[in-house]
């Protein structure tokens, strides 16, 4: 559904003769409570493919700055709020997106994969 809009909104600016500009998205996750963790989890790893210059079927290979809503799930929030973050209060992750990067023990994996997050909105 990511890679339609993207689309859209690309052919959109190709026929305006503006396909040259920069495409940013400031805000995006998968907020349903409804929906099925896995279903969560394939967004979002689709959001950082993309992100990572993979592109869209139109757009192959370009650069998309993304940035992901919420990190964290949080305690103090609702039950259907906090759900569909990528960790935990801990850091640790609520599923495999395949950010986390670093040595073998678990804190240098979530220090570096947060780190690039941070600083990077999950792009290399």
């Amino acid at each position: 559904m990511f890679d339609a809009a993207m689309d859209a909104a690309y052919s959109a600016m190709k026929s305006l003769g503006c396909e040259d500009v920069d495409i940013a998205i400031r805000k995006t996750g998968w907020q349903a409570s409804w929906c099925k963790p896995q279903n969560t989890a394939n967004y979002n790893l689709n959001i950082i493919k993309c992100a990572r210059n993979i592109g869209t079927p139109l757009m192959p290979n370009r650069h998309i700055d993304i940035f992901i809503f919420a990190l964290f799930n949080e305690d103090g929030k609702p039950t259907l709020s906090k759900k569909k973050r990528l960790f935990r209060p801990d850091f640790t992750p609520v599923y495999d997106v395949g950010v986390l990067r670093g040595g073998d023990d678990r804190k240098s994996k979530i220090a570096n994969g947060l780190h690039r997050i941070f600083l990077m909105a999950l792009l290399n």
